[in-house]
């Protein structure tokens, strides 16, 4: 029977991301190796468990990406993303929904310094 589990990612600024965790894919040892990809991934691991750090760290970068790309999801899928699976669903994580990103005029404040 397959394991999958969603989990909403948000930041403070009430940016969410909801994903799908296919645990019998995705297994906390695949988990650490993603995580230990990166310099202080045995401390993440530590700090908040594999699938917790594995998380922070793919929301941070799949917000950055949305930001600077028309297609995040194409970028994680195509393998433009190191250290990252893709997040369709092959590698026990997809990318549900998530917020764009719009920059509107009206939202931008001007102040003289």
């Amino acid at each position: 029977m397959t394991d999958i589990r969603q989990y909403v990612l948000t930041h403070d600024f009430s940016y969410e991301i909801v994903v799908e965790i296919a645990h019998d894919v995705l297994t906390d040892e695949r988990l650490c190796e993603l995580v230990r990809f990166w310099g202080d991934g045995e401390s993440r691991i530590e700090q908040h468990g594999a699938l917790t750090a594995f998380l922070k760290l793919f929301a941070a970068r799949f917000m950055t990406e949305s930001v600077i790309s028309t297609s995040p999801q194409d970028a994680f899928n195509e393998g433009r993303i190191d250290g990252f699976p893709a997040v369709d669903g092959s590698s026990g994580l997809r990318v549900v929904d998530y917020d764009e990103f719009s920059f509107k005029a009206d939202d931008i404040d001007v102040l003289e310094i």
